[in-house]
């Protein structure tokens, strides 16, 4: 439990508000600050209150508000559900559906409405899950199947859609 609070004090220093054009907020993919992704920050907001949880120290859960918050405002089609991926520096949002970028933002609405008793959070996870299922899956011989939005489904791919299909499976 200390290793992981030690981890996430590192991960709230990562938030940052002066770059990126007019969309000022959000966590550093790396050290180096060559964007603000969806999974370094959706990551944040499931552990933030997960540290709540475990602490009880509502910082992490105020962080996990701030960061979600920040990421439905900016990083959010709000008429479709479309995630954008990332964020680059010179404020340009990175077009680009991937599965696990929709696992983690409806796990990370599971996550607070749980957490706080605010039902927006639970009704936006059902809203990314229902893109998901419109957009990210294919027919297959046993049902539909997640596909990464028709993404070829190499490398590091089948674990992006483990975590789409974890908190799919949560939600359902």
């Amino acid at each position: 439990l200390d290793t992981a609070e030690t981890i996430f004090k590192d991960i709230m220093t990562a938030w940052d508000t002066s770059c990126c054009g007019q969309y000022l907020g959000g966590i550093w993919w790396d050290h180096q600050h060559s964007s603000k992704a969806t999974a370094s920050n959706g990551g944040p907001a499931i552990a933030g209150v997960r540290l709540t949880q475990r602490t009880n120290k509502p910082e992490y859960l105020e962080f996990s508000k701030k960061v979600y918050a920040f990421w439905m405002s900016n990083m959010v089609n709000q008429q479709s559900w479309a995630i954008y991926d990332h964020l680059n520096p010179d404020g340009t949002r990175a077009p680009g559906a991937l599965t696990y970028n929709h696992g983690l933002l409806i796990g990370a609405g599971m996550e607070l409405e749980q957490a706080t008793g605010e039902a927006h959070f639970l009704e936006e996870a059902r809203q990314f899950a229902a893109y998901m299922m419109a957009h990210g899956v294919k027919s297959s011989s046993v049902g539909p199947v997640l596909n990464d939005f028709g993404n070829d489904c190499e490398g590091d791919c089948p674990a992006w859609n483990g975590i789409c299909y974890r908190y799919l499976a949560n939600l359902y």
